[in-house]
This record gives structure tokens, C-alpha cells and sequence, in this order.
């Protein structure tokens, strides 16, 4: 993938994060700018970033073109985006650029502001303030709803909760799929999908009770999924349900 700045082609590195999730990033190596895909900066630490570059204190804000669907970056200027970040997205969905050193400032940002609802023992009721949302609008609420753009290919498949998952849902958008669970209790939510390569992932999760997976690539075709939830030394299984991509 070329840079969005132009510079170069982008070096893809992979990191895990604190739930075992596998996430990339692309690293420009001459102007040191970073791509994200989806909302994936949510969920990559600082410090899993091959040379991460320093904070700037001013940067000069250029034309970025999105390296998937060639089309001009809009600065992204959200509620969890500090004053003096510059970020920039794609309004399609594929992703956020951070220029050099924004990243960082970014990441500060984000956890300065969480240390501060901790401190002030503030409950998020809406960490929409400090999590990147891309197109699905991320908005926790008494619970994870994602309000999603609405495309022709589209498809949002709302399941039955067990006791524990008080809502669930899979939004399909191409050739990616979203799982999003929010449970009763603290707990961790594994996503099963047999006929995927007998995937099994566990989803990212906001204070243990806000879950959260995006897989991309998958073929064509309808499949079966369920899952596992952990809570209190006990594993429960749901249902099965389906989704389709067109």
C-alpha cells in the first residue's frame, strides 16, 4: 500500500494487544506516518510501535489520499480526537492516518482522559469520547449501539441475548463482518465461526462488559456463528446464528 502522504510504500507490521487480539498497522519509513485500519488505533499501545516517533508540538496539515480507495483524507475531528491532534480518515471506513508523531499525542490523549473518569470515578457512559468510531459511529450507552451508515450491501442481524450477552449484534458491510456484545457482568466473549477456518477469536472489550471484533476478507457465502462467554469461572455457549456476505 502507498503511504497516503505519497512518500513511500507502507511497511505493514503486526502487534497483539492485551487481549491476544492480532492487530497491523502500516509505517511509512520515510515520513514515519502511520495507517490504521478501522478502529483498530483504539486498540494498539504506544509502545508495541516499531519506532514510534515523539509528539509534535505543530504540524503542517497536507492532502492525504486513502491507501485502499484512493480518495482524499478528511481531517478527523471527533470528541475523542484532542484539540491539537491531527488526524485524518477516510470517509469510507478503511481507515485513520496519523502524520508523524500524532499518534503519540493521540494515545496520550486517550489515556490521559481515561485516568481522569477512573480518578474522578466517572462511569463512561459514553466512551465515544475516547475511542475513534470510523463510519459505525461508536456510541456506548448503557450498553454497546453501534449506528451504522447505510449501504446497499449492508445487513444488520440483531440475536437474542442469553442471561448473560444482554444484546448482540453483526453488522455486515462487503466482505467484513462487526460482532458487537455488550454483557450483564463483567466478562470475555469468544466469536465462533466454523466453516471460517474454524475461526474462534475472542472479541476486544471496553471495562469487561463492551465487546467488540471486526474480521475482513471473507468469501462470499452464508455462515453459522456463536459464542462463548466466560464470567465467574463459568462457560456458556449461545445459540447459533448466521450471516450472509453478498
Amino acid at each position: 500500500m502507498q503511504c497516503p502522504a505519497g512518500d513511500s510504500q507502507l511497511h505493514i507490521h503486526s502487534t497483539t494487544n492485551a487481549n491476544g487480539l492480532t492487530l497491523s498497522y502500516g509505517q511509512c519509513p520515510r515520513c514515519h506516518g502511520l495507517w490504521m485500519n478501522g478502529f483498530d488505533a483504539n486498540y494498539i499501545s504506544l509502545d508495541t510501535i516499531k519506532d514510534h516517533q515523539p509528539a509534535r508540538e505543530t504540524h503542517t496539515s497536507e492532502p492525504y489520499t486513502c491507501p485502499i480507495c484512493d480518495t482524499d483524507l478528511d481531517q478527523a475531528k471527533e470528541e475523542s480526537i484532542a484539540p491539537d491532534v491531527l488526524v485524518y480518515k477516510c470517509a469510507t471506513g478503511h481507515g485513520y492516518y496519523f502524520p508523524e508523531g500524532e499518534f503519540t499525542k493521540f494515545k496520550q490523549g486517550q489515556t490521559s482522559k481515561i485516568t481522569y473518569f477512573k480518578l474522578w470515578q466517572v462511569p463512561f457512559g459514553s466512551p465515544v469520547t475516547t475511542l475513534l468510531t470510523t463510519i459505525f459511529g461508536l456510541i456506548l450507552s448503557a450498553g454497546l449501539v453501534i449506528g451504522v451508515i447505510s449501504t446497499q450491501t449492508e445487513q444488520v442481524i440483531t440475536t437474542q441475548a442469553t442471561d448473560i450477552i444482554l444484546s448482540e449484534r453483526a453488522y455486515v458491510q462487503s466482505h467484513a463482518v462487526t460482532f458487537i456484545a455488550n454483557t450483564r457482568e463483567q466478562a470475555s466473549v469468544n466469536v465462533h465461526i466454523p466453516a471460517l477456518n474454524n475461526y474462534d477469536r475472542p472479541l476486544d472489550t471496553q471495562n469487561g462488559t463492551a465487546h467488540v471484533q471486526r474480521i475482513l476478507d471473507i468469501p462470499s457465502g452464508t455462515y453459522k456463528y456463536y459464542f462463548t462467554i466466560i464470567s465467574n469461572g463459568k462457560i456458556n455457549t449461545s445459540s447459533t446464528y448466521t450471516f450472509t456476505i453478498p
